[in-house]
């Protein structure tokens, strides 16, 4: 929002102004600006920006423009004349250190949600100003930390830090041309591509993926359009060991068929009510080892949409067509998992040093270490690029507990677990035998948090935390929130504060309030408490005033955190709450992912491992 300083009422205008520099501390600078109509920018007399037309962004200057800068005073002037929608000029400079400066993006909305090309991913598309261009469509990833939706945006090209396009899948297929021939096999009669569609030649056809795709663990989706049976191959092992999925235009249903060892085994379960034959529709399945997961048209498969088996043997999938006239089209293949509460599955095969153990169970909440013995336990195909992330929740204030990035053998790994003693990060990495990288990380940072309105009203400000948080700082902005014009000296002479643990409301005891480093702020500063949720109170019984509303917290450690690793060919990157912590530059081989903890009982959740391939 345009703040109007200086009335402006000729049709040209000239701005100057003196600024000084230390030029051994300055070294990299942009300029912020915004103008209606055509301008021009000089430093020290030198032009370094010219636009005809209204803009709003920031810029880099030019190295070449800096070096000339005088230690001490220097000038910046402007020329710009009236715009077509009238007259305004803002400009800034700053010095933003090693950073890059970035577009301009702002008043995102219309939101939507959509899964990822590879199945997995889930992506924000969302529409959004970006500097002075019309409004257009932007994306950024979405995480789910818990049952809470965390999105990375706004984003854009020179946003600092790990921001990729939409992974790919493990496979994928249009059927567009024929070079898709050398990733499938053919063991019964021919098919054609016609129009874009993959087409059987005979009423009896089935086609595979190839034996380089072969997994425990995939995301398989194809689109089918049949007048009367045919489907995905979900698993195949051979002729006598394999599982279909398929819809039967006679009957109205669909069917899952295990054929293991030669032994049939089959269910049926009415379609949809409104589902119609001859169109195409779309067949899901997620594999999670002997559990595959069902969607038809991305809705969970009426009457069962989890099949449990026994089957865990490597295989791929594929298509065919038992009757009638059937297309396939738009097929992905990703290899890897999703998995949440009771549907965790396979974390089994769980070792304390060469021990089995037994010290855990699943249920809705996840993957429960039972007692304080050591835990560790693995999953995965063998892969040389990943994502792997997993939610950990300790209610104890003790003990470590964290992920495997990459666990190849005993000799070979990257960890990176949380001391909830220490209340850091520690992250190691060996590789034949010898430790490689061993570093700490705080996780402590200032937060900005806005009022939950559940809990919040003209009297009474509520603040809620995802999970319980260690914090021992509270920043309250000094300008009244309701009236941006009165500005206090002490915001919290205003309210009371109190935090919730427990079930309890507690005083913050031997708090201190001061004048935080930056003056536009108060600080309470008290002995680190853990707290669920903070309430702050008007003092006075007729003060209905809104006095805040954005607050700052220092938040410690967390109950609990989502860890995040991106594994590629070169290195490990760390996530923590959405946040990349570390970068480690070692290149392991092929491998796969783990869980730990040692000394506390704990819940793993919410565990997603994929494939990023090349």
């Amino acid at each position: 929002m345009r703040d109007r300083k200086t009335v402006w009422n000729t049709e040209k205008l000239f701005l100057r102004k003196k600024f000084k520099i230390n030029k051994k501390e300055t070294g990299n600078l942009a300029l912020r600006i915004h103008h209606d109509g055509p301008a021009k920018v000089y430093l020290n007399s030198e032009l370094i920006y010219e636009n005809e037309n209204p803009d709003y962004r920031i810029l880099n200057i030019e190295k070449r423009f800096i070096d000339k800068l005088l230690d001490g005073n220097n000038i910046i002037a402007v020329e710009t004349s009236s715009g077509r929608r009238g007259r305004f000029f803002d400009i800034a400079l700053f010095d933003i250190k090693k950073d890059v400066a970035d577009d301009i993006l702002y008043s995102p909305g219309q939101p939507n949600i959509l899964r990822g090309p590879n199945g997995f991913e889930w992506w924000l598309i969302y529409m959004a100003n970006k500097n002075r261009e019309l409004r257009g469509q932007y994306i950024n990833r979405l995480h789910f930390f818990g049952k809470t939706m965390y999105a990375e945006g706004v984003t854009s090209s020179n946003t600092k830090g790990y921001f990729p396009e939409p992974a790919k899948p493990t496979y994928g297929e249009r059927f567009d041309n024929e070079n898709f021939i050398n990733s499938w096999l053919f063991p019964s009669e021919k098919w054609k591509i016609e129009d874009g569609e993959f087409i059987p030649l005979s009423e009896t056809s089935k086609a595979l993926l190839n034996n380089k795709f072969k997994a425990q663990h995939y995301y398989f989706e194809a689109g089918i359009n049949t007048s009367s049976e045919a489907g995905i191959i979900a698993w195949h092992k051979d002729d006598n060991n394999q599982m279909r999925i398929g819809l039967n235009e006679k009957e109205n249903k669909w069917y899952y068929r295990i054929i293991k060892n030669g032994n049939v085994t089959e269910h049926s379960f009415p379609l949809f009510d409104d589902f119609r034959f001859g169109v195409y529709h779309s067949i899901t399945v997620e594999r999670n080892q002997n559990l595959f997961t069902v969607r038809i048209d991305d809705l969970a498969a009426p009457g069962i949409s989890v099949i449990k088996t026994d089957i865990f043997d490597d295989g791929v999938p594929g298509l065919y067509s038992d009757k009638g006239k059937s297309a396939f089209d738009g097929i992905t293949y990703t290899i890897g998992w999703d998995e949440f509460g009771d549907k965790i599955t396979n974390w089994g095969n769980a070792k304390s040093g060469d021990k089995a153990t037994d010290n855990f169970n699943i249920s809705e909440s996840g993957i429960k270490i039972t007692n304080n013995n050591q835990f560790f336990a693995y999953k995965g195909d063998m892969l040389s690029a990943y994502e792997f992330s997993v939610q950990i929740t300790n209610e104890d204030d003790s003990g470590t507990a964290g992920i495997y990035p990459v666990y190849i053998d005993k000799n070979n790994f990257v960890k990176a677990g949380f001391n909830y003693d220490t209340q850091k990060l520690e992250i190691s990495a060996v590789k034949k035998g010898k430790k490689v990288f061993d570093e700490k990380y705080s996780l402590e940072q200032l937060t900005t948090m806005f009022a939950d309105v559940k809990y919040t009203d003209m009297i009474e400000k509520g603040y809620s935390f995802n999970s319980p948080t260690w914090i021992n700082e509270i920043w309250l902005e000094r300008k009244t929130f309701g009236n941006r014009d009165l500005f206090v000296d002490n915001m919290f002479d205003k309210m009371t504060v109190e935090y919730l643990y427990d079930g309890k409301w507690h005083s913050f005891p031997q708090s201190e309030t001061k004048v935080a480093p930056h003056p536009l702020y108060n600080q309470m500063t008290f002995n680190p408490a853990r707290v669920e949720r903070l309430r702050f109170i008007n003092k006075e019984p007729r003060d209905q005033a809104r006095h805040i509303y954005k607050i700052r917290v220092n938040e410690k450690f967390k109950e609990s955190y989502n860890i995040r690793a991106v594994k590629q060919e070169d290195k490990v990157l760390i996530f923590v709450n959405g946040k990349e912590i570390c970068s480690v530059n070692i290149d392991f081989p092929a491998a796969q992912s783990g869980i730990f903890a040692d000394g506390c009982a704990l819940v793993f959740n919410g565990i997603l491992w994929y494939h990023l391939p090349k």
